[in-house]
């Protein structure tokens, strides 16, 4: 598989078969992909433009790598993709969304040492493990890399367990088989470390967190402040998002 920009398409690629055939007596590659420039705010990225960005320039920001990883892979390759600050932001909140699934999953998985479903995360997957319900994701992918069409799939195969209000729970075995699968699309599209940092809180202060905010989703906000003084006195703050919260342990 040889990869490059479409500016590379001719004459570059070309003499570059013609040069590596000639040498070795074989065939170069076998696949070829040319991918779309990048735009930065609907223009060509230049440094006399301003807009020009290095990923230590990205982090510096306050954004991590892997909502770059994923604010790139929102476009196709074979499309133009306009890059903007705020697609990092969406990104960021995707990968929010992700991480308390992975999160809920792990507890469900390994409800009485979550501290092993870090460690499984962030482990290769085997080739004999199932994509689960996410095979729609690789499907998209093996379709020309369609990368957003996968990302749009690993959420639509996960919103009967993803919502923010009320989490789902699974039958015996079937968490983790979700949680491979997973583990494996999420590893197919580069993202190999997307362990929540959660995964250590124990299980039952996540459980005081997770009925607290579905206290406060139903707008029943007595019960919320109730559970929210109940997680205090056990030593966890709850910092409530647009999106989700944040559990920290309180400061002694």
């Amino acid at each position: 598989l040889h990869t490059g920009g479409v500016d590379l398409l001719f004459p570059h690629h070309e003499n570059e078969i013609a040069q590596s055939e000639c040498c070795n007596g074989q065939k170069f590659a076998r696949h070829w992909y040319h991918s779309e420039h990048l735009l930065v705010d609907g223009k060509k990225m230049s440094k006399s433009l301003g807009n020009f960005y290095t990923v230590d320039d990205i982090v510096a920001k306050g954004f991590s790598p892997m909502a770059l990883r994923y604010a790139l892979l929102m476009g196709h390759p074979r499309k133009q993709l306009n890059f903007t600050l705020d697609s990092l932001h969406a990104a960021e909140s995707a990968i929010k969304k992700i991480s308390r699934l992975i999160h809920h999953l792990i507890l469900q998985v390994f409800y009485e040492k979550p501290e092993l479903g870090g460690i499984f995360m962030v482990e290769a997957p085997s080739l004999t493990d199932s994509f689960s319900v996410y095979q729609s994701a690789w499907d998209a992918l093996c379709d020309d890399l369609n990368t957003p069409a996968a990302l749009a799939a690993i959420f639509e195969a996960s919103s009967d367990y993803s919502s923010l209000v009320e989490p789902k729970f699974f039958k015996e075995g079937e968490a983790l088989q979700h949680l491979k699968g997973l583990r494996k699309i999420l590893y197919a599209l580069g993202f190999t470390r997307p362990v929540p940092a959660q995964s250590a809180i124990p299980i039952e202060i996540s459980a005081l967190a997770e009925e607290r905010w579905a206290a406060k989703a139903a707008k029943d906000f007595a019960t919320a402040d109730a559970l929210r003084k109940e997680l205090a006195a056990a030593g966890w703050s709850m910092l409530d998002g647009k999106d989700g919260y944040k559990l920290e342990p309180l400061k002694k």
